[in-house]
């Protein structure tokens, strides 16, 4: 979040820097002001800090070393300037200095983690500040303007800071928008563009805001009390170790910059003429260094002059890109093969990197090429989350258990177990060979693939952790005494000891059936993940992985009878009894499920999404129940099985938010079809055990409807290629839809050829013909096609939103469908019973 930065000098061709200066008294009036200010200067201290939220984490591929302040002396720090660097390379090493600022009142007395001291220092926020509007100054749309630093930190920084700009902040100045570099600012004049909030497509950009490199002490005197210039800015850096040309004269006074900013604003890769010591004082940040000898390589790229500005200090190569950490902005697109040239060239360039923590102090010496990118503390967000659960966790064994509480706090757990496993395996994962290739972006990046696979063991864990809870009261009641439940009693002891014939031994079976089913449908998923195994061979393996959940509801409900609607009521009776086909009906359930997400796929999120989606709707068709009182003392009849689902669903939860942080658009990993069948297999187990299978089908309509839709290709009516994903534009950045190409030889069946010029005339498909009639290409037969059939091109997370919506839309009318519809044809409903 925030920065300083001081040493010889600091960085980006900075002017040079002065003592602070006094404030000029503007008027009297300030005075009065100054004494209000003071007046509520100490209401900051009970205030709550910035927000931790870390969109994105950057792995660390080779550390830094790291010392304590309190064994590095001004002589041991010179000393460094002169050690060989452990590559071999030029100039001293980079190095990270923890304890060096632990006394400054910024991270102490006057703490800048909270935006209400911030506030109190800044005339109540009303200080106009120059900030960047965009990620980085080298992207397209980049641009300045001035505005308050109240409204900076409300709009820009943590939205919960209440902040009303005055009359002032809305005369904000668009400076500049163009790609050169923040210092040359004072050298152009304001163009004549669009202001930086809306782009050409009217996209908005101005998520991202950057307070960078501004000498915000000498504007703001009252912040430049809070740091002190560390002693080791005084000591003698050697010259530039390749060129010495670029050495630059030496300062009186060092530099002071101070940089603000959210989680994503960058630093792109640059070198500057000075040593540097860089001062983390807020939040986190990811830093990645390349030595200074790559400036002659010409791996690094330098831009060279751009628009009258020399930009050779800053590198043409988004980091963030190449890694795949962001999505590639614009539209523009180069040669795939000088692409891949000089990315894998770029790719064998050494490089150290760290994250700074709250204190740490990073030394970059002169000609190293630097990336910064901010981040903020979600590590310790992950932990309070995880430290919470436990707590909770611990604390319902003080009544009878608390089940559904106990099943909240796991659900926690596995989100931050879940959400900090994917981003360390991750690597791992790819190495091992388990990737694939995210072929709807410009640059066609590995990715960790069956990454779903980790979030299915999380939530298999959880669930086994869980099973005492929703057994702990029957536990304590009906065990306490000691004995064992085949030893004979005499009657006078029956109503003494142990009583293990009244535990709910059938309970107890159904969960544990369902952990079975979950099981074994995960094992199918990894050996897919594994194997790719086709279509057809494993269709009805979802039907094994039922076999424990149908014995169970054998033994123990045995229901088979539906219920007859009204109208055929007088000819078929009120109740009619399907016997074995009602298992059949259950089985194709557990078939049709985990393969109807597998098949609704191909773009960032959306398998994740929709059964987001669909186990909230289950959730609360469960709260429907739950919350309905029954007759009299008793609750309603279908508490317990409502309540069996929760315990299912509230992990599930926990871990598909955690997989979505990382697989939404741009996708970091690929859930795999690991995640497709076991989140169908869990709705599958929850429908059934808790007895409401026919609410899933309802809430299953947009994936019956794609199944449906697709059966021409996946029964070998229309000829089906081995992926149906969108097509993906490069020149417009959009998806449009795929296509089955049909050759001069190969054209479809009289019947085949009017079936699919029939749906061409009813917009449900897409048909190209040549001149002379014959089929040239149809759109592929899948939901996510059509709708861009329907839609027209879209960018790819917008197209799972829409499809998202659509799967919210359509469940909950079927829930309605279910409990209000249904009644014209049914007697009642069980929900009211």
């Amino acid at each position: 979040m925030a920065t300083a930065a001081g040493g010889t000098s600091n960085g980006d061709d900075e002017q040079q820097g002065e003592r602070p200066q006094k404030k000029r008294r503007l008027s009297p009036s300030l005075d009065t002001e100054d004494q209000v200010i003071q007046e509520v200067n100490d209401s900051w201290q009970e205030t709550p800090s910035f927000s931790t939220i870390e969109p994105f984490t950057p792995p660390v591929k080779n550390p830094i070393p790291r010392v304590s302040a309190g064994s590095l002396s001004i002589e041991t720090f010179q000393s460094h300037f002169s050690k060989p660097r452990p590559d071999g390379g030029p100039g001293p090493a980079p190095l990270i200095i923890t304890g060096l600022v632990d006394h400054w009142p910024a991270l102490t007395t006057h703490p800048w983690n909270k935006p209400a001291y911030l506030l109190s220092r800044t005339l109540s926020g009303r200080r106009l500040v120059p900030v960047e509007i965009g990620r980085s100054y080298v992207d397209e749309g980049w641009g300045q303007k001035i505005i308050s630093f109240g409204e900076f930190l409300s709009k820009y920084i943590d939205a919960s800071i209440p902040f009303t700009p005055s009359s002032s902040s809305n005369t904000s100045s668009f400076l500049c928008s163009s790609p050169e570099q923040p210092q040359s600012q004072s050298q152009l004049s304001p163009p004549n563009l669009l202001p930086p909030e809306k782009d050409k497509d009217n996209r908005s950009t101005n998520q991202i805001a950057y307070l960078a490199q501004h000498p915000l002490f000498l504007q703001l005197p009252r912040l430049r009390q809070d740091m002190l210039i560390p002693d080791l800015c005084y000591t003698a850096p050697p010259s530039h170790p390749t060129d010495p040309s670029q050495d630059q004269p030496e300062l009186d006074w060092p530099q002071l910059n101070a940089w603000f900013g959210p989680a994503g604003t960058i630093t792109p890769l640059h070198t500057d003429p000075y040593h540097n010591l860089l001062v983390q004082v807020v939040g986190r940040k990811y830093v990645r260094l390349y030595g200074p000898e790559e400036t002659g390589t010409g791996r690094m790229r330098p831009r060279g002059k751009e628009g009258g500005v020399e930009m050779g200090n800053t590198s043409e190569i988004d980091l963030g890109v190449v890694e795949g950490w962001d999505p590639r902005p614009g539209q523009e697109e180069e040669d795939e093969d000088e692409h891949k040239t000089w990315e894998e060239d770029f790719r064998k360039v050494p490089v150290v990197d760290c994250i700074l923590e709250p204190g740490d102090t990073l030394y970059i010496p002169i000609g190293w090429w630097h990336y910064v990118r901010g981040l903020s503390a979600e590590r310790l967000s992950l932990l309070a989350l995880s430290t919470a659960c436990v707590a909770v966790l611990a604390n319902t064994f003080q009544g009878d258990g608390y089940p559904l509480i106990a099943s909240l706090a796991l659900s926690g757990l596995a989100f931050s177990a879940t959400f900090s496993m994917i981003r360390w395996l991750g690597p791992t994962f790819i190495k091992a060979g388990l990737k694939g290739v995210d072929m709807s972006k410009h640059h066609k990046k590995e990715l960790p693939e069956c990454m779903g696979g980790i979030a299915a063991i999380v939530y298999l864990l959880a669930v086994i952790i869980f099973i005492p809870f929703p057994f702990y009261k029957d536990i304590v009641a009906a065990t306490s005494g000691g004995g064992n439940r085949d030893v004979v009693m005499h009657v006078e002891h029956v109503q003494e000891g142990r009583f293990l014939h009244r535990f709910p031994h059938g309970k107890l079976a159904s969960y544990l059936s369902a952990v079975m089913a979950l099981q074994s449908i995960s094992l199918l998923g990894i050996g897919d993940d594994l194997f790719d195994i086709r279509w057809r061979h494993k269709f009805f393996i979802p039907a094994f992985a039922s076999i424990p959940l149908l014995v169970v509801y054998f033994v123990d409900f045995g229901v088979t009878s539906v219920v007859i609607p009204l109208p055929l009521q007088p000819y078929l009776g009120e109740l009619f009894n399907l016997g074995a086909l009602y298992y059949v009906y259950m089985a194709s359930v557990a078939i049709f499920s985990p393969n109807s997400i597998n098949i609704l796929a191909g773009i960032n999120g959306i398998e994740v999404t929709q059964s987001i989606v669909i186990a909230l709707l289950l959730a609360f068709n469960d709260c429907l129940y739950l919350l309905t009182p029954g007759s009299g003392p008793y609750p309603h009849p279908a508490t317990d099985s409502h309540l069996f689902s929760l315990y299912f669903l509230l992990p599930f939860l926990g871990v598909s938010f955690a997989l979505l942080w990382h697989n939404w658009y741009p996708a970091r990993v690929f859930v795999g079809d690991t995640y497709c069948y076991f989140a169908g297999m869990v709705f599958v187990v929850v429908s059934i055990l808790g007895h409401f299978s026919k609410t899933l089908i309802l809430l299953l309509i947009p994936q019956i409807f794609n199944f449906v839709y697709s059966v021409p290709q996946l029964f070998g009516l229309v000829p089906c290629p081995r992926h149906r994903l969108p097509r993906f534009n490069a020149r417009t950045g959009l998806l449009e839809p795929s296509v089955t190409p049909w050759t001069r030889e190969r054209q479809p069946k009289p019947l085949i050829a009017w079936a699919l010029k029939t749906l061409d005339k009813l917009k449900l498909l897409r048909v190209t013909l040549d001149e002379e009639g014959r089929f040239v290409e149809t759109s592929n037969f899948t939901i996510l096609n059509l709708w861009l059939v329907w839609r027209g091109p879209l960018r790819e997370d917008r197209l799972a939103m829409e499809i998202t919506g659509m799967q919210v839309v359509v469940g909950l009318f079927g829930l309605f469908v279910r409990h209000r519809l249904a009644l014209i044809v049914f007697k009642q409903d069980n929900w009211g019973v």
